[in-house]
């Protein structure tokens, strides 16, 4: 599988980083941008809730989410919008992701690429990288719902997580009621809603279906839940009106109760194998007893889920070994394994992981590449892994039932010969219609 960048990508990527460094250029970027022009892909020709210009109702049970009632599997993945080269690139993705089976997209926001100043204006400029109106334009026109997260903090193997680099100098704490901490947070929070509101499924501006407020709080004591509790409060107040939630550190129960903090929903990340891509898998465990032990009226959704991992300086593998840790068979499995648990709303982290342009990765977790062993590679070529995505994809689309199903008892499996089998069984509210889903117990299958 490819795994690097054409030449020409790769000038421009030196070009782009001494930009971004605020080094010399050798030539100027109008050359460069007349050197080697990027590709122009023509905007797709797709009509559903998220473009069609009516407002929806988002609502949900514990089954699934729903669009004016009905419901939605969500089949998401992750990109990184400062992680491309350009913006056409953005569209190239989208369409890609779209015929890879994804109905939506998860996008974090990258605060400290849009305030380099304390108290100083927000950047998104028309045209660049830093335009969030063009990124949630045209995952619209593409057909994807999106799923926006705009931290304040959102980790993502970037500097200060996402923070801007003057924060450095409070020494109130961060992700805090620090008077000064809560009122930037709040004030980055408030200059995206002013985008993002723009763009909302349920005003009929676009197709913003669930809003993340902050990402992996480690403890939900009375300090932090504060914290969280006023950043809702801001979102609320800056008229965002679908679903919110935190996205909860490996189902750890934090901020379960919901209604506490004012968000709608509990959701959490799940990472199963880990991220050393040299050692042995980790073992994959069911998720569904314990996800219903915290959120018994909500749909299963993790946030974020296994796609690949990063590669840390000084690791002993590379982005090539994490596409091989989590490969073909591992995805297949992880994919089953999730149906099986009634996992009705999905984000692969990473579908592409891309470049960390101009040293904006963070220090300890990673280089220039941020591959990830992603289903889709550095470079944008699809990969055997985003087939395997794409057959998930399909599948639930094509068996709808799936978003209404619950647990039912399972059969038992009589191995011959191979791998041990556990075996799922799902059942629709609504009828007759019953799935049973087989995966390898309880590692991997080889």
């Amino acid at each position: 599988m490819p795994r690097k960048l054409a030449k020409r990508a790769a000038t421009l990527a030196a070009v782009v980083g001494m930009a971004l460094a605020g080094g010399a250029l050798p030539i100027s970027v109008a050359q460069a941008a007349s050197a080697a022009p990027p590709a122009k892909y023509a905007t797709a020709d797709i009509t559903f809730p998220g473009n069609d210009g009516k407002p929806h109702k988002v609502t949900f049970d514990k089954n699934s989410f729903m669009v004016d009632g009905q419901r939605l599997n969500v089949w998401s993945g992750e990109i990184h919008y400062w992680r491309a080269p350009d913006v056409n690139s953005w569209r190239d993705l989208f369409q890609k992701m779209r015929a890879n089976g994804y109905n939506a997209v998860s996008l974090y926001f990258f605060w400290g690429l849009h305030q380099s100043k304390e108290g100083g204006p927000f950047d998104f400029s028309k045209g660049t990288i830093k335009d969030l109106d063009l990124l949630l334009t045209m995952a619209q026109e593409e057909g994807l719902y999106v799923i926006a997260r705009p931290g304040p903090y959102v980790n993502a193997e970037i500097s200060m997580g996402g923070l801007p680099a003057w924060m450095t100098n409070y020494s109130g704490g961060l992700r805090t009621t620090d008077p000064k901490v809560l009122a930037a947070s709040k004030a980055w929070l408030h200059a995206f809603d002013q985008i993002a509101s723009k763009h909302l499924v349920t005003k009929g501006g676009g197709s913003v279906l669930l809003y993340q407020v902050e990402n992996e709080l480690l403890s939900d004591n009375a300090a932090r839940g504060a914290f969280l509790k006023s950043l809702v409060s801001q979102v609320k107040s800056d008229g965002i009106d679908v679903p919110l939630f935190h996205n909860d550190y490996g189902l750890g129960g934090r901020f379960k109760n919901t209604s506490l903090y004012g968000t709608d929903f509990y959701a959490y990340d799940k990472y199963p194998v880990g991220f050393n891509c040299s050692a042995g898998r980790n073992r994959i465990d069911d998720s569904e007893a314990t996800f219903r032990s915290y959120a018994p009226n909500s749909p299963h959704f993790i946030t974020e889920s296994q796609g690949g991992a990063f590669t840390p300086w000084g690791a002993s593998y590379n982005a090539s070994d994490c596409y091989t840790y989590t490969d073909e068979g591992f995805t297949r499995q992880w994919g089953v394994h999730n149906i099986g648990n009634g996992v009705t709303a999905f984000n692969y982290y990473m579908a592409y992981g891309g470049t960390n342009w101009g040293w904006t990765g963070a220090p300890a977790s990673g280089f220039t590449s941020y591959d990830y062993g992603a289903g889709i590679t550095e470079d944008r070529t699809l990969t055997p892994k985003a087939s395997v995505q794409k057959e998930t994809g399909y599948y639930t689309k094509a068996v709808p039932e799936l978003s209404g199903m619950n647990p039912v008892q399972a059969p038992s499996a009589v191995v011959e010969s191979g791998s041990n089998v556990k075996i799922y069984a799902r059942q629709a509210e609504a009828g007759q219609v019953q799935l049973l889903a087989t995966a390898c117990a309880p590692t991997p299958c080889a």
